[in-house]
């Protein structure tokens, strides 16, 4: 799905970004209308993100129909700014423009903003993150459009100085007073242009498809990895899971077809690259070594500084990413850092109801970004004796003074065999003692405080669901207590977040949150799936086939997916195939899900939906 998304991204790339370019030029020729003021929607919201938006003086309203139907009546264009709790430069916009009074001025005189959280209308995030790489060339959070009345996407950025953004008020303001119909007009011609349906074939499959694709990916994959650190990026480095799960699978099918997929050379060049990159994730500082879960990403190539927000998501996928990657390769360290995810997991994002929280916040509740999770050597030194705090500074790379302001991240910087070596001492007294400097740690960071956000999300959950589930399966001595977290997490999306013919989005204690999204439907199913093969239970097989048919007949027709069917914007309302993130593919695990459905149920109906999904053309193979 990822592959052929960007072979046919790109052929539109050019004239987006001249249409992107042309209108961020324009808009920088530009004054201030006035209108009449709107109150803040958001005190008290049940989103802890867009409560913490409630006090400020910019006027956010909710994201709905009345929002277009304001601004059609008023003539404006919707401001909408997209954000999370845990977001680092999200925090730091709030603070430094939508709490500042002249900004704020600005904003709700002349535009309809609108602050939306991210989790909970992903489709509406992914359609503008789309709108903002093609006309940009990068995108990210916070992430802030300028959409017409009409609904289609205009001009888009992330982060801005306040400077900068001041002036962009006033002149998009005064422009659009101006230039309003040629603005619509251009709008509309972007969105065209970025739209990607295409109909789909029928069930019957080019031969070879899936080996052309399989060698097309790995080719990718070998070009644009990073061969020295692994992983993709070089500014940044992500970790990426829907792209190592695609690598796992090409590695697996070779394995299976006894080495027909791949020649030796590419096998190799892929096997070595996958490796890297996950010792690299596993080791250095995208993975927290004294609590265990992996940070969102790095801001430097060489996985060493984290931004320290911990996304659900991400963990739910990598501790399966691990578990699957010491199948294949039995190396202890892996099913190590999964079992240590896993565990992260039910210590600090389990709910009270069993499901699992949205993220830990990388800000701490004294506004320092990582403070929960650094130490400075005057703290190390009230803690640890002068001995063993040499062993421990060493072995986790804090021998040296810190790269952070605040302090030192423990990383694995030297082998348990090295430590050992250089203090002589046995490798189980060195285990022992930086064991005994986790809990210290440990022990420690109860005085700190954290701030969560509480949202209980179906999709998100159903992927923690695949990954106790699929843990509960092995033979580990925490099978029985993963059992147990996939039974909970199971109920509460069976008991709160599906009322026997829809799913909800969200509940953050007893309100709703949001609609359900194919997002929800394809990974919510995922979970139950794995859960069913897990615990070998018909009953939970047949609420797949219920929540699948569901999926299907909301989001999918002949002319492609709808990622939501309450999207608004218009724009991106149905595409051919729907490209991977920081999530897989919904689009491609409902198919999957299917697929392998239709095959325990002999239910050729679903089987060939699958196929017929999968066969959109592929023209360039």
């Amino acid at each position: 799905m990822q592959l052929r998304f960007g072979l046919h991204l790109s052929s539109v790339k050019n004239q987006i970004k001249r249409i992107g370019i042309f209108l961020i030029g324009l808009v920088l020729i530009m004054g201030v209308t006035h209108a009449a003021p709107i109150k803040n929607q958001l005190a008290n919201h049940p989103s802890p993100y867009l409560a913490m938006h409630g006090q400020d003086p910019t006027a956010w309203q909710a994201w709905g129909p009345k929002v277009f139907a304001r601004a059609k009546k008023e003539r404006k264009l919707i401001f909408v700014s997209i954000g999370y709790f845990s977001c680092h430069w999200c925090h730091v916009m709030q603070r430094e423009s939508y709490q500042n009074k002249a900004i704020a001025t600005l904003l709700n005189k002349n535009f309809i903003p609108v602050k939306v959280d991210r989790e909970l209308n992903p489709a509406l995030d992914t359609k503008l993150i789309e709108f903002v790489q093609a006309t940009r060339g990068y995108s990210g959070w916070p992430l802030n459009v300028f959409v017409t009345p009409d609904g289609y996407p205009l001009v888009g950025f992330v982060y801005l100085p306040p400077k900068d953004f001041q002036n962009f008020l006033g002149k998009l303001s005064q422009q659009w007073k101006y230039n309003r119909e040629h603005f619509q007009q251009t709008a509309k011609k972007a969105a065209l242009a970025l739209s990607n349906a295409e109909k789909s074939l029928g069930p019957t499959l080019k031969p070879d498809l899936g080996k052309l694709l399989m060698r097309a990916y790995a080719d990718t994959v070998v070009k644009r990895g990073d061969s020295l650190t692994g992983g993709f990026g070089q500014k940044s480095k992500f970790p990426n899971a829907p792209q190592l799960f695609g690598i796992l699978t090409a590695l697996n099918l070779d394995t299976q077809k006894k080495g027909s997929l791949f020649n030796p050379t590419q096998r190799k060049q892929l096997d070595q690259f996958f490796k890297l990159t996950l010792n690299q994730m596993a080791t250095q500082g995208l993975f927290d070594q004294v609590r265990g879960g992996f940070y969102r990403y790095t801001v430097d190539t060489q996985w060493q500084t984290p931004h320290f927000e911990k996304m659900l998501y991400d963990n739910a996928q990598l501790a399966d990413v691990y578990m699957q990657a010491y199948a294949l390769y039995k190396k202890p360290l892996y099913l190590q850092i999964a079992t240590k995810t896993l565990d992260f997991m039910i210590d600090e994002l389990q709910d009270k109801k069993g499901a699992m929280l949205a993220s830990l916040s990388a800000i701490d509740n004294k506004n320092v970004e990582g403070g929960y999770y650094l130490w400075n050597d005057a703290q190390l030194k009230k803690l640890f004796k002068p001995t063993d705090l040499k062993v421990i500074k060493y072995a986790w790379g804090m021998d040296k003074p810190p790269a952070l302001t605040h302090g030192h991240l423990p990383v694995i910087a030297h082998t348990t065999s090295d430590v050992a070596k250089k203090f002589k001492l046995s490798e189980q007294q060195v285990n022992a003692m930086l064991q005994n400097a986790k809990l210290v740690l440990r022990k420690q960071q109860r005085q700190r405080v954290l701030p969560k956000d509480t949202k209980l999300l179906a999709g998100w959950n159903g992927l923690a669901l695949r990954a106790f589930a699929t843990a509960s399966a092995l033979k580990l001595k925490q099978a029985t207590r993963y059992r147990h977290i996939a039974d909970q997490i199971r109920s509460y999306l069976v008991n709160h977040l599906w009322n026997g013919k829809n799913l909800v989005r969200a509940r953050d204690g007893k309100r709703v949150l949001g609609h359900a999204s194919l997002e929800d439907y394809a990974f919510v199913s995922w979970g139950l799936y794995a859960y069913a093969k897990a615990t070998n239970t018909q009953a939970d097989l047949k609420l797949v086939k219920r929540m699948v048919d569901i999926a299907w007949r909301r989001f999918h027709t002949v002319n492609g997916w709808r990622i939501s069917d309450q999207l608004l914007i218009a724009y991106g309302s149905e595409e051919g195939l729907i490209s991977d993130n920081a999530l897989s593919s919904s689009a491609a695990i409902l198919t999957r899900v299917t697929l392998a459905l239709g095959k325990d149920l002999k239910d050729k109906t679903l089987i060939n939906k699958a196929l017929s999904a999968l066969n959109v053309g592929f023209k360039d193979l």
